[in-house]
């Protein structure tokens, strides 16, 4: 939950600003508390299964522990392994610290540890994996040395590439992604997703970990073409992508078809949106839900003010999504921040709150989940002597939003679903 809330709302000039922020963290706070992991997870067991036989369990992401904890209380775990990049505490079974957004030794550690798990699992046993957002990078075993995926994996995460195109990439180099875990275990497999995608791809979720994939090296090509990256990245991930053939290509669906599987969403971005605008509603906001904002982030910041622009007093609108941002400087921030600084010189008399937040409670390579901006942000800024064009160029949003105490701050959110945008004009 958010801890900081009364910092928050002291740091405005009117009471209907005040207000307005009281109302965006209060629906925030109440959105986690609905959806959080241990809670869809075991509402997920109740509704949708009934595994009557002992099962191995893999639960991996940056909720894996909360949905673990569901697992082992509702079933019969005769063998498991637990994937997170939070600390392991009180876990009866295995538990391993792993690394993200960066793979490292870590991620290739418990790769191996699952597929050790797993190559000991015969054609009735159940294998159960608990799946959340951070598994591309927790959990890999590469094609191509360390060292150069993770270069690779920096220069990606940190262009313009979509969450879709850096996982085609990602799951053309593994050894284990684009459903390729699969072909180490003739058991039968049932997958619990909460989805960190906006379209809820399970393919691209977790680069599609237990789930087949329809690119191709090719397309993992083009992509990097087209986005000038040819040169950028290591030569030891361009020649591997252009080297090889079927042999290494990732799951199709008509091998997909052959397994014994079973992937389930439960929890979404759409679902804590929808949580979000019910709470508003019953604040007595008119709401309106806005598009998906998943492309530059220039044109989320456009659409942004589009919206703001032509509504009336005592609206909120809400929109779901995760925009790309294009790293050009060493600053520190996420796409959150970066994305309220943009807004902060577009507030001014427009009696709005903007606040940007990520569900995961970690916000790019800061250590906050966002940031809340309103319409006397810029002047308070001005009496600091903080420039918001040079915190811009800096890509160092946090450390502008740190200064004016306006860095949303999280306990553990347990759970990951993407990022939320909200804006009230009062």
């Amino acid at each position: 939950m958010i801890i900081n809330s009364k910092a928050l709302l002291s740091n405005t000039n009117t009471e209907s600003l005040k207000k307005a922020r009281f109302d965006i963290l209060d629906s925030i706070n109440y959105m986690l508390k609905k959806i959080d992991a241990y809670s869809v997870t075991k509402k997920a067991f109740v509704e949708n299964f009934k595994l009557q036989s002992p099962v191995c369990l893999v639960s991996l992401g940056k909720a894996a522990l909360s949905m673990a904890k569901a697992a082992q209380e509702l079933l019969n775990i005769k063998g498991g392994i637990i994937i997170t990049n939070r600390e392991c505490k009180n876990t009866k079974i295995k538990c391993i610290q792993s690394s993200h957004p960066i793979v490292s030794d870590k991620s290739i550690e418990a790769a191996e540890a699952v597929l050790d798990l797993i190559n000991n699992t015969k054609e009735d046993d159940i294998v159960l994996f608990l799946i959340s957002g951070g598994g591309s990078s927790l959990v890999e075993l590469p094609y191509i040395s360390l060292k150069n995926l993770q270069k690779t994996n920096d220069i990606l995460i940190k262009s313009s590439l979509t969450i879709n195109e850096i996982n085609c990439i990602r799951k053309h180099l593994s050894k284990i992604k684009g459903g390729k875990i699969l072909r180490y275990t003739k058991a039968k497999i049932v997958s619990l997703i909460i989805s960190d995608v906006i379209d809820n791809d399970i393919s691209t979720i977790a680069s599609g970990l237990t789930y087949y994939d329809e690119y191709t090296f090719k397309d993992a090509l083009d992509i990097i073409e087209s986005h000038n990256l040819t040169n950028k990245l290591p030569k030891e991930t361009i020649d591997f992508l252009k080297s090889k053939d079927a042999e290494y290509e990732t799951v199709k669906q008509d091998e997909f078809d052959k397994y014994n599987t079973n992937n389930l969403i439960i929890s979404s971005n759409d679902q804590a949106v929808n949580l979000i605008k019910k709470h508003l509603k019953q604040k007595r906001y008119n709401v309106i839900l806005g598009p998906k904002l998943t492309k530059s982030i220039k044109e989320a910041k456009q659409t942004v003010l589009n919206y703001i622009s032509n509504i009336r007093s005592n609206t909120a609108v809400l929109f779901g999504g995760e925009i790309t941002i294009d790293v050009k400087e060493e600053g520190i921030g996420g796409r959150n921040q970066h994305f309220a600084l943009l807004m902060t010189k577009h507030l001014k008399n427009k009696n709005t709150v903007f606040a940007a937040f990520a569900t995961d409670g970690k916000d790019g390579n800061s250590p906050s989940a966002g940031a809340i901006s309103d319409s006397y942000t810029e002047k308070r800024a001005e009496k600091l002597n903080l420039s918001i064009d040079e915190y811009i160029r800096n890509f160092d949003s946090f450390h502008f939003f740190k200064q004016l105490n306006d860095t949303i701050e999280t306990e553990d959110t347990n759970t990951n679903f993407a990022d939320i945008y909200t804006a009230i004009k009062y």
